[in-house]
């Protein structure tokens, strides 16, 4: 697969189940999806059936950061798509995918996320100063962030370090 959507969850199945349909729907076929089950619910019996997913369930709740580590742990693809398990791919944006990775033809680039209504600053739908096409930030906000597997693993791969920074 060229990318590998991973989003770590804590029991959160109801917006899980819709997030994880959402991304098979619209997936064009190139990436698959690796679910880190933080919590107890059975994962296996909840979500689809699709050779596309993984389910990979943990001893213990490692929180977001550690949930990206252990599913970049099950994955090898050049690019990662960290989500939240709240996300929804609606149809007007089913080519996300696709757009979302489209920047990376520029091997300068090293991390993409898209707008949304809800997320703050200018990634920010209704912001006034949103730009209407690619533009060059010093912060992402991680409810949906694509980067270069190689860019990760050069600044040394998912900080945990830092309290609160999740998102950013």
């Amino acid at each position: 697969m060229i990318a590998t959507v991973i989003i770590p969850t804590y029991d959160s199945i109801d917006y899980l189940k819709n997030c994880v349909e959402s991304i098979l729907k619209h997936n064009q076929g190139i990436a698959d999806i690796v679910v880190v089950n933080n919590g107890k619910a059975p994962l296996e019996t909840i979500l689809p059936k699709d050779k596309l997913l993984k389910i990979v369930n943990t001893e213990k709740n490692l929180g977001w950061e550690g949930g990206l580590k252990e599913g970049l742990k099950h994955t090898d693809s050049e690019f990662i798509v960290f989500m939240n398990d709240d996300t929804f791919v609606p149809q007007t944006s089913s080519h996300w995918l696709i757009n979302l990775l489209f920047p990376f033809h520029d091997k300068k680039v090293a991390a993409v996320g898209p707008t949304s209504n809800c997320v703050s600053g200018l990634q920010n739908i209704f912001h006034p100063n949103t730009p209407k096409d690619i533009v060059t930030t010093s912060y992402l906000i991680g409810f949906c962030v694509a980067v270069r597997r190689s860019a990760l693993e050069e600044v040394g791969g998912i900080d945990d370090t830092l309290p609160g920074g999740d998102d950013f």
